[in-house]
């Protein structure tokens, strides 16, 4: 990442689009006083000399600027507004000021809008299928953004979908910051931008639109103020304010730029370009040494549509428990009940995440990434591949500590409900035991041993006599032939050390780490 690279600013275009008034916009609305800019395109063409006109003022004032809807608000009969001819100019002019192109969303339109919002993604038949398809539409936008000769090529994103961007050539990836879950989504733009050698990512704040319906709620405009803070301190590098600060007209309501909430948005603006150039970041990220796993496949988006890929009409693409298991990392900054026997230790610190962050990193990112974290936790949809398994054997063989069900050694990329582990099942070189059928259980749990892992702690019931805890209703559940693992935890629905009984937490030791 680059060191202590941090910037801020506006978005111009939302509700009005001039070329040639444009740089009297710019100053009428403090841009000089920033040091960050997205100009957005409408469908008209624009005169060239308009390109050379904002290149040279912003490089007279310092500010990094973007230009966005370049490709997707193109003129009829072309592919883009700019050709490689402008690109080639504007770099000469502004320098290292113009930092590229952004293209808006595509991932949400691909994989999470309902059906009312219009369906871009046929039919398929499985995730991988899914994946690849929205890869290649993804790609397409960003090779005309290639030909041009864009500095930076930026989907701009507000989903989980942002991962498989990475995987079309996006170069800095743009995260929308409120619509969905943003400790979630940053902690996975933070970990896909580690994961990809990427030196940048950055955050947009569409304040008119999200962080509230109601425009003229006091704790909206709190939430900028919050959002500006949390988008410090987990290592954006560009953060941009998209709306509320020209005017509102969202939600039935309508705010002119006098109005003192516009005024307000406008006024933290400026106070946050203020903060960050007195205040330079101490470290250019923050210490992580949690990582969830995004897994192969896996197209959970973290906002809106919960039918996977819009894949409306068939139950078994609606949302299943490989996605609600995602809401763990809500669970994560919220406390336990200080009741809850499952919550236990020398202090209260169910609602705090080791070093405060964690990250989310893709299950393919490469062996030398994943050792960056003490820990890695396997969430969500993965279909397990041969290089994946051979890079979490190599990261829990060098000392660290995986967390994974036994859904995650499953290869089907189908969503049919078929089980077919990796290797047939057998997984005892690594894990300690083999895998048997599957079968449907409604049980609890009783931990009664203690973790191998070092420092980790499980609330132990060690003579196994005690209620059952964690149950969950019906669900699938995988008999197994032990080798080496140890039985840590077992499902059991009886008080006493009796009835029913199937392995529900093992651990092996494996090299210098544990795999549980």
């Amino acid at each position: 990442m680059k060191e202590n690279f941090i910037i801020s600013g506006i978005h111009v275009g939302e509700h009005s689009f001039v070329p040639s008034e444009l740089i009297k916009e710019f100053e009428t609305r403090g841009v000089q006083n920033t040091s960050f800019l997205t100009i957005r395109m409408h469908e008209d063409p624009i005169d060239e000399k308009y390109f050379y006109e904002w290149a040279r003022w912003c490089k007279d004032h310092k500010v990094y600027f973007m230009t966005l809807f370049t490709i997707q608000r193109a003129p009829v009969g072309r592919e883009s507004h700019v050709t490689p001819e402008i690109v080639t100019k504007m770099k000469e002019i502004a320098g290292e000021y113009f930092l590229g192109d952004l293209i808006g969303e595509i991932g949400t339109e691909y994989g999470a809008r309902p059906r009312g919002y219009g369906r871009k993604m046929p039919d398929m038949d499985d995730m991988k299928e899914c994946r690849d398809y929205f890869v290649s539409e993804m790609k397409k936008l960003i090779d005309i953004d290639k030909r041009v000769g864009m500095p930076y090529i930026s989907p701009g994103e507000a989903t989980a979908m942002l991962k498989y961007t990475y995987d079309a050539g996006g170069t800095l990836i743009v995260l929308e910051l409120m619509p969905g879950d943003p400790e979630f989504l940053v902690s996975f733009n933070r970990g896909c931008a580690y994961t990809y050698d990427r030196d940048l990512w950055g955050t947009y704040i569409a304040q008119e639109w999200y962080g509230g319906m109601r425009n003229d709620d006091p704790i909206k405009a709190q939430r900028l103020k919050v959002a500006y803070g949390y988008t410090y301190i987990t290592g954006s590098h560009i953060i941009c304010l998209e709306s509320g600060d020209e005017k509102i007209e969202s939600y039935g309501y309508t705010f002119e730029a006098d109005h003192p909430i516009c005024k307000g948005y406008r006024d933290a603006v400026q106070q946050y370009e203020r903060f960050i150039r007195q205040n330079p970041r101490i470290a250019p990220e923050p210490e992580r040494r949690v990582a969830f796993v995004y897994g192969n496949l896996d197209a959970y988006t973290g906002y809106m549509g919960t039918a996977v890929w819009e894949q409306y009409d068939r139950p078994e693409w609606s949302w299943g428990p490989a996605e609600w298991s995602w809401r763990i990392t809500e669970d994560i900054h919220h406390g336990r009940s200080w009741q809850d026997v499952e919550n236990y230790g020398e202090e209260e610190l169910s609602h705090a995440p080791a070093y405060g962050q964690y990250d989310v990193v893709p299950a393919d990112a490469p062996v030398e990434k994943l050792a960056m974290y003490d820990t890695l936790i396997f969430v969500g949809w993965n279909t397990m591949t041969a290089e994946i398994w051979e890079n979490l054997k190599q990261f829990v063989s060098g000392g660290g500590h995986l967390f994974m069900m036994a859904a995650h050694l499953n290869t089907n990329t189908k969503r049919d409900g078929k089980y077919l582990p990796l290797n047939g099942g057998k997984t005892s070189d690594f894990l300690g035991f083999d895998v048997k059928e599957t079968k449907k259980v409604n049980l609890g749990v009783k931990i009664t041993k203690n973790s191998l892992r070092q420092g980790v702690r499980f609330p132990l019931m060690a003579n196994g006599s005690g209620d059952p805890i964690m149950a969950g209703g019906m669900f699938n559940a995988v008999d197994v032939d032990i080798t080496s693992a140890q039985e840590t935890g077992y499902w059991n629905d009886s008080f006493d050390d009796e009835g029913e009984k199937h392995s529900a937490l093992l651990e092996n030791k494996y090299g210098k780490g544990v795999v549980s």
